[in-house]
Order: structure tokens, then sequence, then C-alpha cells
């Protein structure tokens, strides 16, 4: 379950998106409702969906960047998404915004 502030980042990353689209050429602002397919590459017509927090695409050079909303997923979450993020066709880059809360901060000094 995606936490207020973690909402709130990709509403952020969404509208500034929104505002590239004047300025450079952006053609689409995604998120989760639209699933990237990566293949399996072992088995035919299998394919893993990867939802991620917020993307844009370029139109020149067919670029996508991937940017994961990062604040209160376990270690494998974060490499899985990492991972997967790295295996969409044409991904030029992938963005992780890591943020830690105060209550985390207080159990790693206790």
């Amino acid at each position: 379950m995606a936490s207020k502030w973690h909402r709130e980042i990709q509403k952020i990353l969404r509208d500034y998106g929104n505002e590239l689209k004047k300025k450079v050429e952006l053609i689409k602002v995604g998120g989760h409702g639209q699933p990237f397919q990566i293949p399996h590459t072992n088995i035919k017509n299998v394919t893993v969906q990867y939802k991620p927090d917020v993307y844009y695409v370029y139109r020149k050079k067919n670029l996508i960047i991937v940017f994961e909303v990062i604040d209160s997923e376990s270690n494998d979450q974060i490499h899985a998404d990492v991972v997967k993020s790295l295996l969409v066709g044409h991904v030029n880059t992938a963005v992780a915004l890591v943020f830690i809360t105060k209550d985390e901060k207080r159990k790693k000094r206790s």
C-alpha cells in the first residue's frame, strides 16, 4: 500500500511530466495503470507485467525514463523494481527516489 507521500511524489512527477510535454518532445506520461510487458526469455507467450510509478516517453530516440518512488518497500521489492525497469525495452534511465520517515530513523537508532 502506497503511503500518502508516495502518492504525492507520483503526482508531482506526473504533473511535471505534463508540463514538460509543452516544452520538449515528451509524448507520454504514464504510471501504475499502464503496465509494460517484459517477455519471458525461455517460455513463449509468457510476459511479466511491470507497472512503474511514473514514466516519461520522449519522441526522439524512443527514450523512456522510469521513476520508482521508494519509501516503504523491502530490499527485495526495491531490487525487483530496479531489475524490471532495466528489462523494459528502450529504457535509458531508471531513477529511484528514496524517502525515510522519522519512525524508520528512530527504529534504526534503537
